[in-house]
């Protein structure tokens, strides 16, 4: 037996010799693997070939032998080629797909290996690189073929990847294994963030992209994380925080063109008004700060004083704008162009709005009263003078020990109102339930010279005939005080002081407090800073 086989090999090996046939080289697929000559391939799988059912020991499995297709290198019809045959040497002719023999693996069609097929092939084990019919084990890429354009790792389509993965047309989404053309998005992969147009990498993209996670902005084709401002895209300007688009974010960010409103993630360019962030109040104008402005802006709280572009909220005094005077306080500004006509009144109202009812008793005194005439107590003038008389009274209270008044809002009404009346009746009205001090003479006399000097001498002397305006002046149950002068009798000034001990929540004030309010007021009117 083993000298038959020994001859029928001997002259198989001679035909094949003779007719010139050799086998196409054939790479092996791991390194370690021994090289095989094209003779040696083709001696064994001649000697494969001519294996016989005679040639088989008796253990019966000879048929099933014949019926196991596998790589021969044989000749059929005058052609010798790599087949994918049986051991009677049938050719498969129907068999398109990847197959294995000790050199590699093999794309076969129509039972042949096709050496000069490149694009996908498959067997039960998957989907295959095919260079030059050949499975390439090397390559780890995107690759386009008849079936589309997929991933492959280490030659095998790796329907388990989703991500972004190159070839050398480019960056490419994938998603189970196959690339999707119709991605525009931002996906990512161990690289990073990138945006995708039709399922590719755009690294020409400056812009925002989207995905489902929100709003990113891009660069050069990347998610910037180092990103935090405001910046412009196709879409509009937004704010942008670690490099995606903050829309929970309502305030002012700046850019390399300047600080914006933005409101919901988007600049505002409709804004005109003041809004903040954590650097402070600022001036909007078109949605942008204007950091020249100088004047008075508003917004829905009210009216703010302005300088370069920001609320000076240490600024407490007038403000001149556009031809309105406005008081401003901790920044905030009041027009008191309304306030300015009205002299003393419209001071007071400042503190109590409704206070002017105080000068509409329903009674005849009250057309004494002509308001924010320049001889009247309600001139801002003699509003000025008027609290000095307080200062001195105050000044003589402290002599005896006793605590001093405040100034009440309501008894300054009161005490201009009577003086008004009492410089024509000469007499105190009694039209409010207060004590009262009253006086008359030129403008360089001193009221407190007899209302406390000269009654004081008396007083001390024992005699408590004319004394009752000193006794009001040291009076302790009074707390709250106010005082008026007008220049309206016919011997000069009219000086009226009134006292009270009911104090009213909101009305009564330190001296310090009162004057000092007073005299903001007085500036703004007279000596405002004149802005724009």
């Amino acid at each position: 037996m083993k000298k038959r086989n020994r001859r029928l090999l001997a002259v198989l090996c001679a035909v094949v010799t003779a007719a010139g046939i050799a086998a196409p080289a054939m790479t092996p697929v791991y390194a370690a693997q021994n090289e095989v000559t094209n003779e040696e391939a083709v001696n064994a799988e001649v000697m494969s070939a001519g294996n016989t059912k005679d040639d088989v020991d008796d253990s019966g499995n000879a048929d099933e032998q014949e019926d196991v297709y596998s790589l021969k290198y044989i000749t059929v019809d005058g052609r010798t080629a790599w087949y994918y045959a049986n051991e009677k040497g049938e050719v498969d002719k129907d068999y398109i797909g990847v197959t294995d023999n000790d050199y590699g693996w093999w794309y076969v069609k129509n039972g042949e290996i096709d050496f000069s097929y490149t694009g996908l092939g498959f067997n039960d084990a998957g989907c295959w690189r095919i260079v030059d019919g050949a499975v390439d084990f090397g390559c780890t890429s995107v690759v386009d073929s008849e079936y589309g354009w997929w991933y492959v790792r280490d030659g095998h389509v790796d329907y388990s990847y989703t991500g972004i993965a190159p070839n050398e047309y480019g960056w490419w989404r994938i998603v189970n294994g196959q690339v999707d053309f119709t991605c525009n998005s931002v996906e990512c992969n161990d690289y990073g963030w990138f945006y995708l147009r039709n399922g590719q990498v755009d690294f020409s993209y400056t812009g925002l992209g989207f995905n489902d996670a929100g709003c990113w902005r891009i660069v050069n084709g990347a998610v910037d994380f180092g990103c935090t401002g405001v910046v412009d895209s196709e879409y509009g300007w937004w704010y942008v925080r670690n490099g995606q688009v903050d829309y929970s974010y309502t305030g002012i960010a700046p850019n390399e063109y300047g600080w914006w409103r933005i409101v919901n993630g988007q600049v505002d360019f409709n804004c005109n008004s003041v809004e903040c962030n954590d650097a402070g109040w600022f001036c909007i104008r078109g949605g942008k700060v204007d950091f020249d402005f100088n004047g008075i802006a508003s917004n829905s709280s009210g009216n703010w004083c302005i300088w370069g572009g920001k609320v000076n909220f240490g600024y407490d005094g007038g403000v001149k704008y556009l031809g309105s005077t406005y008081l401003v306080l901790d920044g905030e500004a009041f027009c008191i162009d309304e306030q300015i006509g009205k002299g003393s009144v419209g001071f007071l109202e400042l503190i109590n709005p409704t206070i002017s009812g105080l000068f509409n008793c329903g009674y005849a005194y009250d057309q004494y009263t002509v308001i924010g005439a320049a001889d009247d107590a309600t001139s801002l003038e003699n509003m000025r003078q008027a609290l000095y008389g307080i200062l001195e009274c105050n000044e003589l209270r402290k002599a005896h020990g006793l605590q001093e008044l405040k100034i009440s809002n309501s008894l300054m009404a009161i005490a201009e109102y009577d003086t008004n009346a009492s410089a024509y009746a000469m007499d105190h009205i009694g039209v409010f339930n207060v004590g009262e001090n009253l006086a008359w003479g030129p403008s360089f006399w001193d009221p407190f010279d007899g209302w406390y000097t000269q009654e004081k001498a008396d007083f001390d002397q024992g005699n408590y005939a004319n004394v009752g305006h000193y006794l009001n002046i040291i009076d302790d149950s009074y707390t709250i005080t106010g005082f008026a002068v007008n220049q309206k009798s016919a011997y000069g000034n009219t000086y009226g002081q009134v006292f009270s001990g009911m104090e009213l929540e909101g009305d009564c004030f330190s001296v310090d407090d009162y004057c000092g309010f007073f005299m903001l007021y007085y500036n703004a009117v007279y000596n405002p800073v004149v802005l724009g």
